[in-house]
C-alpha cells in the first residue's frame, strides 16, 4: 500500500510506540497496561466503539491492543507482520502466562 509508511510501530523496552514517518512518536501503549492484543477480522475493526483508536495504513489483518485504563480501551493496529506482533507483544505483557497462547 503507498501509504504504508505513514505509521510504523516500534516495540521498546517497556512500551509500544506509534511513529509516524518512522520518526515521530504520536502515542505510547505500556506493556504493563495492555490486556489483551488478538487479531480481528476486518468486519470487527469496521465497527468500532467510541472508545477505539485505529492507527492503521496497511489494508489486511488488523491487530486490535485492548488497554486496561483510559478513556481509550481499544487501538487498532496494521503492523507489517500482524501474526508475529502480536506474539512478540503478547510476551511482553507483564504477568502473561505464554504457556495459553
Amino acid at each position: 500500500m503507498a501509504a504504508s509508511w505513514l505509521y510504523d510501530y516500534h516495540l521498546g523496552a517497556r512500551a509500544i510506540e506509534v511513529r509516524f514517518l518512522g520518526v515521530f512518536k504520536m502515542y505510547e501503549i505500556e506493556y504493563a497496561d495492555i490486556e489483551e492484543v488478538r487479531l480481528v477480522p476486518a468486519r470487527e475493526a469496521l465497527r468500532p466503539k467510541i472508545t477505539t483508536l485505529g492507527m492503521g495504513n496497511r489494508i489486511g489483518r488488523i491487530v486490535e491492543i485492548k488497554k486496561r485504563t483510559g478513556v481509550v480501551r481499544s487501538i487498532l493496529v496494521t503492523p507489517k507482520d500482524p501474526e508475529s506482533f502480536v506474539r512478540l507483544v503478547s510476551g511482553m505483557i507483564p504477568g502473561r502466562d505464554l504457556g495459553r497462547l
